[in-house]
C-alpha cells in the first residue's frame, strides 16, 4: 500500500508513506519527525501545517520545509529569528541543514478534505514558486 508502520503489543501504528521518505546525502528521514520538530523549535506555527519534502536544486537532495503560522502571530520583528531557530533546531536534532525555511499565512498549505497534509501539492507548489511572498525565509546555498 505503500503506507510506513509498526506493529506494537499487536496493535498496527501506520506512521507514513513510503513516497514521503527523504534521502538527504544517503541517510532516511521522516517527513513527520522534521516537521514535530518545526513544531516544537516554533510554538507561532499552526500544528499540523508544517510540511518538510525535498527538492533536487542540484546534483542532490535537499531539504525545504513551509510552515504557517498562526493569524495572530504573522507579524513582528522576531520571524527572521524563528526561521534560524527552526533550521538550528533541525540541525540539531536531524543533523541535517535545511536548503530552504518559509513561513507563510495560514491556509497556504494544501490539505485534503478531510484535513490531512499534501507534501507532493506543497513541493509542487513550492517549485511553481507560490511561495515567493513568504513572511519570513531562510534559504541556504
Amino acid at each position: 500500500t505503500g503506507d510506513l508502520g509498526f506493529v506494537h503489543e499487536g496493535q498496527l501504528y501506520i506512521t507514513s508513506r513510503l513516497k514521503d521518505l527523504l534521502i538527504i546525502h544517503g541517510t532516511n528521514h521522516y517527513p513527520v519527525d522534521i516537521e514535530n520538530t518545526v513544531e516544537q523549535a516554533l510554538p507561532p506555527v499552526r500544528v499540523g501545517h508544517v510540511a518538510a519534502f525535498a527538492v533536487t536544486p542540484g546534483e542532490e537532495e535537499r531539504l525545504v520545509v513551509v510552515a504557517e503560522l498562526r493569524a495572530d502571530r504573522i507579524a513582528g520583528p522576531d520571524l527572521p529569528a524563528a526561521v534560524a531557530e527552526v533550521a538550528r533546531s533541525i540541525r540539531r536534532t536531524h543533523e541535517i541543514d535545511v536548503y530552504d525555511v518559509v513561513l507563510t499565512r495560514p491556509g497556504k498549505i494544501p490539505k485534503t478534505t478531510s484535513g490531512k497534509l499534501q507534501r507532493g501539492a506543497c513541493r509542487d507548489r513550492y517549485l511553481a514558486g507560490e511561495f515567493t511572498k513568504a513572511l519570513a525565509r531562510l534559504r541556504n546555498p
